[in-house]
């Protein structure tokens, strides 16, 4: 077990900055031989139609393509950016081009419960089936170019929340009769069970496995290789968050004081929060999407902290809007899931309305500038927003918690809309209902518009668009 440092960041480390914010896989596949190792032909989906490469090989080499650009990324051409699920679930490469799955019939990746994860060359999925006398799952384990490596199913069992690491090594949850606890599968498909933990995240470099501790209210790691659990610092941490490098951060009453807490198997640093209350149900956390920084609410004191990861710097925010500008009353300011409240960037986002139209406003916390996202919208009851990247999401709603009165040519758009706002050039793409409603990507450059007879991808930064007609949605990769 590694010794860990603690480290305390006392008072002088925070400051006072004054100032006047997925979807599933589903529809059955035709599958594929369980037992095959050979990827299907590439198809290119860009064009006016699918077309399957003739001269296609089993290394699942992409067909010539008449996309001009690569899709999401700079580099790769054939990298994945996605998994596609409706119909046959497909592999998404970022030039335009997909692989089918050699995915068996017994593991429908378009069902909604399916749950599936992906992180560089591989990826996992699982499913149980909770209609027969004794559940059965299903797991299986993928490559990038679609050939499967190793699946397995198993009676009187539930397997959930799949984790695969970069070395294709698997991590879930397990439930066996009435025990519940978890497994890791190798990269050959042999299990091993992890007595007394839950995982919550993929198996470490170092051999942990994050996750809850089952035998009282905490969280820690388990060794796959020892099987010994190390628990966390504290024996009941408040409102835990497992990041994507097996690390936590929480609530925690440390000498008296509560903090903010950052644990790894080997450190512990912990932030005093001045004026906050212990009690659980008043204190909230939201986390960047590139969780870089953290924003921490007590709404009982109604105080507010953003935590800087890459530093350790806490600042104490005052979100008090500028004259002129109230809070939208179904809004308050929650930190609701879904709702971004601070983006990549550190900024913090405010729903908000003026006399004549409603809006995003964001707050620079180190210069306490106010800055407007997207395009105002009058006639809504409420407006909610995602961070994610480079880009701003914004959904505004007609009906909402209270009616509110606008005055007149206020704004150009009305009623419920979406936005999609990147924000390299600050420029507010508005999408009607009836077009579908987006979803970003976490690094932002990639959003895909989700209607009831397919998807598009958008590529925000070259502009590339591409039509995934029947598709449901799109796993991103490596999130």
């Amino acid at each position: 077990m590694p010794t860990r440092a603690t480290v305390g960041l006392g008072a002088a480390a925070i400051g006072l900055v004054a100032c006047g914010p997925a979807i599933g896989l589903p529809a059955g596949t035709s599958g594929g031989d369980p037992t095959s190792t050979t990827s299907t032909s590439a198809v290119s989906l860009a064009g006016p139609a699918a077309t399957t490469s003739s001269d296609a090989d089993t290394s699942g080499a992409a067909t010539p393509d008449p996309f001009e650009g690569i899709l999401c990324r700079d580099d790769v051409p054939q990298a994945p950016i996605g998994l596609i699920r409706g119909g046959q679930a497909r592999i998404l490469r970022a030039d335009a081009t997909s692989v089918d799955l050699d995915v068996p019939d017994s593991l429908p990746l378009d069902l909604y419960s399916a749950d599936a994860r992906a992180r560089g060359a591989y990826f996992v999925a699982s499913t149980w089936d909770w209609l027969r006398e004794q559940p059965t799952s299903r797991i299986g384990l993928f490559r990038s170019t679609g050939e499967m490596v190793w699946f397995r199913e198993e009676t009187d069992t539930v397997i959930t929340w799949p984790y695969v690491n970069e070395q294709g090594i698997v991590a879930a949850q397990r439930q066996v009769g009435l025990t519940s606890g978890g497994v890791t599968y190798s990269i050959s498909g042999e299990p091993q069970t992890l007595p007394g933990l839950s995982p919550s995240g993929p198996v470490r470099g170092d051999g942990y496995v994050p996750g809850h501790v089952l035998d009282g209210p905490t969280h820690g790691w388990i060794d796959s290789a020892s099987l010994t659990i190390q628990p966390a610092s504290v024996p009941d941490p408040i409102k835990v968050i497992t990041l994507d490098d097996g690390s936590f951060v929480y609530f925690a009453e440390i000498e008296g004081v509560l903090s903010f807490v950052h644990e790894d198997p080997e450190q512990v640093v912990h932030w005093p929060l001045a004026d906050f209350a212990a009690d659980p149900i008043s204190l909230s956390v939201v986390a960047s999407s590139n969780r870089a920084w953290f924003l921490l609410h007590d709404e009982a004191a109604d105080g507010w902290f953003r935590v800087s990861m890459s530093d350790g710097v806490v600042e104490q925010i005052d979100p008090s809007l500028p004259d002129g500008f109230t809070q939208l009353e179904c809004d308050a300011l929650e930190l609701a899931d879904g709702v971004s409240r601070i983006d990549d960037a550190g900024g913090i986002l405010v729903s908000a309305r003026d006399a004549a139209a409603a809006s995003i406003r964001r707050l620079d916390p180190v210069t306490g500038a106010w800055t407007q996202i997207g395009e105002p919208v009058t006639g809504v009851g409420d407006i909610e927003v995602q961070a994610r990247g480079d880009t701003y999401l914004i959904a505004t709603f007609e009906d909402a918690c209270r009616q509110q009165v606008y005055e007149p040519g206020g704004a150009r758009l009305s009623g419920t809309t979406w936005q999609v706002v990147y924000h390299v050039d600050g420029t507010a793409r508005v999408i009607p209902p009836e077009d579908g409603y987006p979803v970003a990507a976490r690094a932002g450059r990639c959003v895909t518009l989700v209607r009831d007879d397919g998807l598009t991808v958008l590529d925000l930064e070259n502009g590339g668009e591409l039509e995934l007609p029947g598709a449901i949605e799109i796993l991103w990769w490596d999130e």
